[in-house]
């Protein structure tokens, strides 16, 4: 009698187990969709800065081509004689 009774109420909660597995696996799959997206972004921003730095050495090139400048030569501090 006990595991009928045990039964009956397993059969009864079960439909809120499953929409709370559900809601669960939702939450789950929006969390990792935000992850996605995120990653993709800040992907992009690499790339981006990627071609920003490209551009600055390339515009070191033409600077020390051009103007004989070569900024980023090492140079020390030096006292004046």
């Amino acid at each position: 009698m006990c595991i009928l009774f045990i039964s009956l109420a397993i059969l009864n909660i079960m439909p809120y187990l499953c929409i709370l597995i559900q809601l669960h696996m939702d939450a789950k799959d929006q969390a990792l969709e935000n992850l996605r997206l995120e990653n993709e972004k800040l992907r992009r921003e690499v790339e981006y800065q990627k071609l920003k730095v490209a551009g600055y050495e390339r515009l070191l090139e033409i600077v020390k081509h051009e103007d004989g400048i070569d900024l980023l030569k090492k140079g020390g501090v030096t006292g004046s004689p």
